[in-house]
Parts: structure tokens; C-alpha cells; sequence
């Protein structure tokens, strides 16, 4: 799905005063581990979930088994997924339940999109057309796959640690397995798109709602243009 060329092609972000970037953080909540993104900056995890894949399997476990000092994960990959601690030994029970966060980088060229320093600035009927692109996008991609669009949020300018988003929300469902509500925010730097995607089943909303607040809330940006 191309998000980002409505801006880049109609002018709609206007420039605004340099934001002072990265905010300060605070160390990881107890028991949660700081995964380090080469060249991006960092996501806090929490003890209830694991980072996919198989390669970082035997690293999670040797992480776990010592809770006497904290370790930091680094990665170099454009992609990152947290999920459900034992998704990767296919345990049952993990395997039953849904909460997911990716977080994923595209590159493009400079100057395709304003600096993360600046403000995102657009008018009400500019946000409105934009709503509309980006749900028939949407809609016409899902048409391709076993997921539809149970419900479609108005798309918000927000502001994640000091760093201006636009936040893209929806509730799906996956064939007639239960709903599931996702929320996309996306950073645009010049050349760059970071997408941090949060998602979970809403009948285990109590379950997952406040851990995912938390890595929201942990997610800094530190390399920036």
C-alpha cells in the first residue's frame, strides 16, 4: 500500500518550527528488555512477549534466565515484530492468543518527505482527503486477502514522544476469527518511513492494552535527518 504519495505529491506538509528531538527515556520498565535498532534508535519489550524469529530464540531464553542485570537486544534488521512469549516454540496457549507490534523502515529519496524535526501541518479538508485516499487504499488491498475492514477510524495528526505521526486506526477480522484492532503511526524523515504498528484481539484487550501503551510510549527515534 503507497501511504505517503498524497503528501509528497500535493504539497500538504507545510514546514513548521525544528522540534527537539529525541525526548529524554527513562531506563526499561522492570523485567522489559531495550531493543536497539541500528541506525534508528530504540523499542522497549515486555516480559510477556518475544521478538520473531528463530534466530533470536536461543538469545530471548539466555536473556530471560538471567534477571539479575540488564541487557540490551540489538538488531539490524528494517523489520521488527513482538509477539506473544513462546509464539516461536509453538506452544499452544501462546499460539491462542493475538497481540503483535512491527515496526518496519522504508527508504526512499531525499526530499520525499518532510524532516521528523518538523511539525506535520495539514487543514481539516486536507485530512479529510487524505482519510479518503488511504481507506479506499486500504479497502482495494484487503479485497486481495482473507482480511476486511470491519470498521474504519478518521486517521489523526498525534503527537509519540515529542515526534509527529500520522496514526492510521481500523477494527479487522481475519476470515470469521475475532476482531482485531490495529493502530499504524507513521514518522516520515526526508527519505525515510517508520511504520510502528500496534495490534490485538479486543476480546483480549485487558490483556495486552497497557504493555503496548508502555512500548508505545518507549519508542524514541534517535538518528534522524
Amino acid at each position: 500500500i503507497v501511504l505517503i504519495s498524497f503528501y509528497s505529491c500535493e504539497n500538504q506538509i507545510k514546514e513548521t518550527n525544528k522540534l527537539k528531538l529525541p525526548l529524554p527515556i527513562n531506563e526499561p520498565q522492570t523485567n522489559w528488555q531495550r531493543v536497539k535498532i541500528n541506525n534508528v534508535g530504540s523499542i522497549d519489550l515486555p516480559p510477556e512477549m518475544e521478538i520473531k524469529g528463530a534466530e533470536l530464540t536461543a538469545m530471548t531464553k539466555k536473556l530471560n534466565a538471567i534477571q539479575s542485570k540488564m541487557y540490551d537486544i540489538e538488531i539490524s534488521e528494517s523489520e521488527l515484530i513482538f509477539q506473544p512469549k513462546g509464539v516461536n516454540n509453538k506452544d499452544n496457549e501462546s499460539l491462542s492468543k493475538y497481540a503483535r507490534v512491527m515496526y518496519e523502515s522504508v527508504v526512499g529519496n531525499p526530499g520525499d518527505y518532510q524532516k521528523l524535526t518538523e511539525g506535520i501541518i495539514v487543514t481539516p479538508s486536507e485530512l479529510q482527503e487524505l482519510n479518503n485516499v488511504l481507506r479506499l487504499q486500504f479497502t482495494e488491498e484487503f479485497k486481495k486477502t482473507p482480511i476486511h475492514i470491519i470498521e474504519w477510524y478518521p486517521i489523526q495528526i498525534v503527537e509519540v514522544n515529542g515526534m509527529s505521526a500520522l496514526l492510521i486506526s481500523y477494527k479487522r477480522q481475519l476470515n470469521d476469527k475475532p476482531y482485531v484492532h490495529v493502530e499504524a503511526y507513521k514518522f516520515f524523515d526526508d527519505d525515510k518511513v517508520h511504520s510502528l504498528t500496534l495490534s490485538y484481539r479486543i476480546s483480549e484487550k485487558k490483556l495486552w492494552e497497557d504493555n503496548l501503551n508502555l512500548i508505545l510510549k518507549s519508542f524514541r527515534i534517535t538518528k534522524f535527518n
